[in-house]
């Protein structure tokens, strides 16, 4: 909210989400983890109107909080597949939505094309598979990212913390500040490495 005039955030907060992990500090090592859900609300009991609105973003963690709403055009969007819902909620189930911009991991971009080697990925090929929008970022970790709206293709890098914990949250990070970055009129480049930065 610092970075916009106006924000407001549509939630879930009817529900309950509890993700506990147990990790090794000693390893740095994530050991297993364990959901608990109670989801027992969707955004279909909403009405929003979204003339009043300059961006709209869009975050499907694969709950089904999201599936039943009436969606419009030209929105910035991501899905998330992870260990309850892997294969299950990939970004192609909104194929029919013209968007503004996809953010997309390589791991869910693998799932998306159908792609078991992970060193074959293609950022055109991503694109032109049922995406249905302006522009993709595919983020790949500590590897940084790749850009691409159909005729550019940016790559830009990761940055290091040295007290590195646990990554969760990174790739929400990203694609927040890029969503609302990518709408400015700032140099390509430097949006991607700003939201790089901050996630």
């Amino acid at each position: 909210k610092d970075f916009v005039k106006n924000i407001d955030i549509i939630t879930n907060k009817s529900s309950e989400i509890c993700k506990i992990r147990y990790f090794d500090k000693s390893t740095n090592v994530n050991h297993f983890e364990i959901n608990k859900f109670n989801l027992s609300k969707n955004l279909s009991d909403f009405n929003i109107s979204y003339n009043n609105y300059d961006l709209i973003i869009v975050a499907d963690f694969g709950h089904g909080f999201v599936d039943d709403l009436e969606f419009k055009e030209n929105m910035c969007f991501m899905t998330q597949t992870n260990s309850h819902n892997f294969g299950f909620n990939r970004i192609s189930k909104w194929k029919s939505i013209k968007k503004r911009y996809v953010c997309i991991d390589k791991r869910e971009s693998r799932l998306q094309l159908n792609q078991l080697n992970n060193n074959k990925i293609n950022i055109k090929d991503l694109f032109d598979y049922e995406l249905n929008t302006d522009s993709v970022v595919m983020t790949n970790g500590k590897s940084g990212g790749t850009y691409y709206n159909g005729i550019d293709i940016v790559k830009y890098r990761s940055y290091s913390q040295k007290t590195f914990v646990d990554s969760i949250g990174a790739g929400d990070t990203f694609f927040a500040f890029s969503s609302v970055l990518l709408h400015t009129n700032k140099d390509l480049a430097t949006k991607l490495d700003i939201s790089s930065l901050f996630a």
